[in-house]
């Protein structure tokens, strides 16, 4: 089990911060590149500079760093559709919003790298996919859930919660199953956006019912 990464614990200096962020920065290139097994401690120090040492110290090991990897790039990547939904305007044209964004979001090239790494690594490493899910889709569907509540009086917060991780799993369909696995068949825009129209159609559905 990988030392628990300390630097909320141990302040650091301004060339400390600095050198952490060259060390994350250097790792998340090396890891979205090569992926998580053919990165080595060596290439990151050579990309990043500083010492094994100084490494282990803040990130415990390989593992403990790659989960710190993984916090910040889901942060950024999930960010956007996680920072508030608009409240104002019509829940239908809101959420086919929030459609777009998830997908484009899912589609992006960080996501995508990242993604194949966890479902790649997720059996040997299982810590690796429960910070990818926890600090991703969860976050996303905490926050759909909350905007799903507050146009819907009555909805409990369990439906709200499950309603949003079958919407945001229907989005995307066998389109990005299609795209992690490179086929020669991938789904079009026009296809993309039928799936939009239809788990949003859904959606509302199951909205008005409770509403």
């Amino acid at each position: 089990m990988s030392k628990a990464d300390n630097s909320e614990d141990t302040p650091l200096t301004n060339r400390g911060s600095a050198r952490r962020a060259a060390v994350l920065k250097a790792s998340a290139e090396l890891f979205l590149e090569q992926g998580y097994e053919r990165t080595s401690l060596a290439q990151i120090i050579e990309r990043a500079g500083g010492s094994k040492s100084t490494l282990y110290a803040q990130f415990g090991d390989k593992a403990g760093l790659f989960n710190t990897v993984v916090i910040e790039l889901c942060q950024a990547a999930f960010g956007p559709l996680s920072k508030g939904f608009p409240d104002k305007g019509a829940p239908e044209d809101l959420l086919k919003e929030i459609a777009r964004r998830f997908l484009d979001m899912l589609w992006g090239e960080d996501v995508l790298a990242l993604s194949r790494i966890v479902y790649t690594e997720g059996g040997r490493n299982p810590e690796i996919a429960d910070v990818f899910f926890d600090q991703g889709y969860e976050e996303g569907y905490a926050q759909l859930s909350g905007y799903l509540r507050a146009v819907t009086p009555g909805l409990t917060q369990y439906r709200a919660l499950t309603l949003a991780r079958m919407f945001l799993t229907m989005l995307p369909g066998d389109a990005y199953d299609r795209l992690l696995a490179g086929t020669t068949t991938q789904r079009t825009k026009a296809e993309l956006n039928e799936q939009i129209e239809i788990s949003v159609d859904w959606l509302m559905w199951q909205l008005k019912k409770t509403a």
